[in-house]
């Protein structure tokens, strides 16, 4: 297994050339580029939110992520897979708008 590293701006470049060029890449991998511009964008969305209103990002965290008991001894956090989507960033935008006009 190969690991690389790209900072936000590499890895939204390399997903528009491999769009722009209709690069054959294995559908895998453009959903986890994908994925992962996403998340980088919720993250600066509810940055932008806790800012705002600490309450509001608060639920926001409770809805995004959940605790998953592993087993007796261990819980682990996970995303909730039915949110992290561009409808999210939409809704996450429009109420970070609202709250600016304020």
């Amino acid at each position: 297994m190969i690991e690389i590293t790209f900072t936000r701006e590499e890895l939204r470049h390399l997903y528009d050339v491999l769009l722009r060029n209709h690069l054959q890449v294995k559908q895998s991998v453009m959903n986890k580029i994908d994925e992962e511009l996403i998340a980088d964008e919720i993250y600066e969305l509810l940055g932008d939110l806790e800012c705002l209103d600490p309450t509001l990002d608060e639920e926001w965290q409770n809805k995004l992520w959940y605790d998953d008991p592993e087993d007796e001894y261990t819980i682990a956090v996970k995303r909730n897979r039915n949110l992290w989507n561009r409808n999210t960033i939409a809704e996450l935008k429009t109420l970070i708008g609202k709250l600016e006009a304020q």
